[in-house]
This record gives C-alpha cells, sequence and structure tokens, in this order.
C-alpha cells in the first residue's frame, strides 16, 4: 500500500513526465502459450514482424503502440493459427487524467505509455489433415483485417399480427466519449537517408543455442521509400513514424550461423530507438547522417 501511494504522490509531482509511464513503462512483455507447446510465434504490428518467439511457451518484449498486433504461430504438423492482440488503455492512464488536469495524459498517449496489450496469449493449434500442406514457416510480413470489437447485434423477432405492439424504451444516455488526438500521418519517404545504426545487446538468458550475442553492433542503413533491405536484414519506417523489421547479427563465436533479432521503435526529432529482441535482447539507436 505504501509502495501505490508513493508512485501516486510522484505521477501528481511530476505530471508532466505521464502517470503511466512511471507506472508501466512504455514496454511490455507478452507471454505466448500454445497447445501443444513448442511452437514458433510472431508478432506483427502494421504488416511489420516486430518480435519472435522462438519456442513456446516464452515472452516477447515489445514497445507499447496504439495499434493491435497480430500473433502468428507455427508449428510442423499444424495448421498456422493466428490472433489479434488488441492494444487497449492501461489502468494507470485514468489516474493520469484526473490528478494530472489532462496534461500527463496527453505525454502518455504520445509515447504509447498509455496503451497495454492482453498477456498472456493462449493460442490452440489444429494438427493438419492428410494430405494438407505445411505452413509451418512464419510470413515475414503479415497484414489482416482486425476482428470486430463487438459482436454484430442481434435483432428481436418481429411481433405476430394483432399482437400489443411493446412500448419503446427511452434510449439510454451515455456521456461522450474522450477521444484522443491521432498525431497527423507522415510519408514514409520523409525518412529517407543514411542511417547509422547502434546496438546495445545481451544473451537470451539460458539460449545459447546459437552463440553468444556481441555486446555491440552497428551498421549503416539506408532507406528508399521508407524501407531498407540487404544482407543485413530488412527495415521499414511507417506513417506514423514507427520503425520495425529484423537484422543479422555475427555471434562472438565465429563457428556460429548468424542471429536473427527483431527490432521495434519509434524516431523522435530525428532519432530513431527502440528495443531489440530474438535471439538476442537489447536495444537500439539510429542517427541520421
Amino acid at each position: 500500500m505504501k509502495i501505490v501511494v508513493l508512485a501516486v504522490a510522484a505521477c501528481i509531482l511530476a505530471a508532466a513526465s505521464g502517470c503511466s509511464s512511471v507506472l508501466e513503462g512504455r514496454h511490455q512483455a507478452i507471454m505466448i502459450n500454445t497447445n501443444p507447446m513448442g511452437a514458433e510465434c510472431g508478432l506483427y504490428r502494421q504488416s511489420l514482424r516486430i518480435a519472435t518467439v522462438q519456442s513456446t511457451p516464452s515472452s516477447a518484449l515489445i514497445e507499447k503502440s496504439k495499434h493491435g498486433i497480430w500473433v502468428v504461430c507455427a508449428k510442423p504438423g499444424y495448421q498456422q493459427a493466428t490472433y489479434f492482440n488488441r492494444s487497449g488503455v492501461a489502468v494507470a492512464t485514468v489516474g493520469n487524467f484526473i490528478l494530472g488536469g489532462g496534461i500527463g495524459w496527453a505525454i502518455d498517449s504520445a509515447s504509447g505509455a498509455d496503451n497495454k496489450y492482453d498477456s498472456p496469449v493462449n493460442i490452440s493449434l489444429v494438427p493438419n489433415a492428410p494430405g494438407q500442406a505445411e505452413t509451418a514457416v512464419l510470413p515475414a510480413t503479415y497484414a489482416a483485417e482486425p476482428p470486430p470489437r463487438f459482436p454484430a447485434p442481434v435483432s428481436a423477432p418481429e411481433p405476430a399480427a394483432g399482437s400489443a405492439q411493446p412500448s419503446a424504451a427511452p434510449a439510454p444516455v451515455t456521456a461522450p466519449a474522450l477521444v484522443a488526438s491521432a498525431a497527423p500521418a507522415v510519408p514514409s519517404s520523409a525518412f529517407d537517408g543514411t542511417w547509422l545504426m547502434e546496438m546495445q545487446l545481451s544473451t537470451v538468458p539460458g539460449n545459447r543455442s546459437g552463440g553468444e550475442c556481441p555486446t555491440r553492433h552497428s551498421l549503416s542503413v539506408t532507406f528508399a521509400n521508407g524501407s531498407a533491405e540487404g544482407p543485413w536484414g530488412r527495415l521499414r519506417f511507417a506513417s506514423d513514424a514507427e520503425i520495425g523489421g529484423w537484422i543479422k547479427v555475427e555471434p562472438v563465436a565465429s563457428h556460429y550461423v548468424e542471429l536473427l533479432t527483431d527490432v521495434s521503435g519509434r524516431i523522435e526529432s530525428n532519432v530513431a530507438q527502440g528495443t531489440v529482441s530474438g535471439r538476442c535482447t537489447g536495444s537500439f539507436v539510429m542517427k541520421k547522417q
């Protein structure tokens, strides 16, 4: 109780920094469980893969956003399974708007800290029918229409002829919804040019099957029409200034194969930064040259 009181006091005294940022942060670990276990799952936002779970059950660290995430899981002998993890409002945001007078909420909304995803995510895979083609490889990109938030209302049956007509119930009065203003879209080509990418990495605890990760990895990346691709990997900027993709990293021991890492982040003031997940974990910073 004492910790909660101190946290709330910190939100009141530092409203400009964002209450959700203080209590929950801008990143979230999403736990993925599958039945059966041992599936590989990719997390896709705006069609880009932002994280990968090599073998379930396991978790992936992602940066929060207002956009939902498609979780796609694959396993040999089973059909590909998907789940849409909708981005919702974190609990701390309500107190932030009340205590901070809306200032902290506005900052949280801009940073993504006022959003939260479902965790854990539980997915069941259906075995392949005899002769059915295998779909055990995750797609490089994935895009689909999200399912409706609420099911379609069921219409009441028409009353029989001659029966009494029920009186119409008064329409409920609802309070006006608080809607956050969306940031204007920016053409992806606005980020074109050469960027220097610096990654700070560490090896995932208990997982060195592919070799130990280097502590630092850097490369020069040139974007055209918002995307960059080469032997080193693939990156793409979205119109809302988010960046995602994957990078190949050389392991410390030369006899190991290259390590695949997923990157997810956002650009602010001509500097892009975010998180690294997959075979290595850590963070990255990109600056335009």
